[in-house]
C-alpha cells in the first residue's frame, strides 16, 4: 500500500489495513489533527467534538495510537487514559 510521504515531515509509512477505516483532518484554527472513524466522517462535520474522534497536535501521535491498538476504539481510550 502506498502512502503520501509529503503529508508532514517525519511521516511514517503505514501498511496496516485497519488504518483504512480512519480519516485524518487538520484544523488550522485549533492546530490539531483529528482521527475520525470512516463510518462517522459525515457526522463529524456537524459535531467536531463528537465521541470517537481522537485529536492531537501531531498526526504521528494519532497514527502510533491507531497502530498500537489496531484501530480499536475501546483500546485507544484505555491507552490514552493511561498516558
Amino acid at each position: 500500500m502506498e502512502t503520501y510521504q509529503d503529508a508532514e515531515p517525519g511521516y511514517k509509512k503505514v501498511d496496516d489495513l485497519h488504518m483504512q477505516n480512519w480519516v485524518f483532518n487538520y484544523n488550522p484554527y485549533t492546530q490539531q489533527w483529528a482521527a475520525i472513524p470512516r463510518s462517522e466522517y459525515r457526522s463529524y462535520w456537524s459535531d467536531f467534538n463528537m465521541k470517537g474522534v481522537y485529536k492531537s497536535r501531531n498526526i504521528n501521535t494519532l497514527i502510533e495510537v491507531l497502530l498500537k491498538t489496531k484501530g480499536n476504539p475501546e483500546e485507544m481510550t484505555k491507552l490514552i487514559k493511561k498516558a
